[in-house]
């Protein structure tokens, strides 16, 4: 893409999309490098060497990157979750979706506080019933985490 902008005198602004794609290549590259780097060290672990995880990795082992899986995953997941590895899957979903209810929660109970006293005042009452429900099923997927944590401590 960065030749087809910079081969093109006619296309305006030419010059600033092909250093934003030649940007994004770079990005890619060191990514891709750095997602080899970090199989190559959990292949090491698996087989029991001693192996230390490369510094780019943190990101992408705290899961940047990784595909939300859909409804179908999800129930597929949870309908043959045997293992360890399947119940701390669940259990990091179900984390990821409190973290997720929880900022819902905070970001109505804000947009609440700025309608009060207005003469919308009336939408601080739906933002309120928002918040009341982000913040039941924060605490519904915060027990669906705990559950499937202790699962995996306690599945072969």
């Amino acid at each position: 893409m960065a030749r087809a902008f910079t081969g093109n005198p006619n296309r305006q602004m030419a010059t600033g999309w092909a250093i934003h794609c030649e940007r994004l290549a770079k990005l890619n590259t060191q990514s891709a490098d750095t997602v080899r780097e970090l199989a190559a060290h959990h292949q090491r672990l698996a087989t029991g060497t001693a192996s230390t995880a490369p510094q780019a990795g943190a990101s992408f082992e705290a899961g940047a990157g990784a595909l939300t899986p859909s409804d179908e995953d999800l129930v597929a997941l949870a309908a043959k979750a045997s293992t360890p590895a399947d119940h701390r899957a669940l259990a990091e979903y179900f984390v990821t979706l409190e973290e997720q209810y929880t900022a819902d929660v905070a970001e109505h109970v804000a947009m609440a506080g700025t309608y009060r006293g207005t003469r919308i005042a009336w939408a601080a009452v739906h933002c309120d019933q928002l918040a009341k429900r982000a913040r039941e099923s924060a605490q519904q997927a915060k027990e669906s985490a705990a559950m499937h944590g202790r699962l995996a401590a306690t599945s072969r």
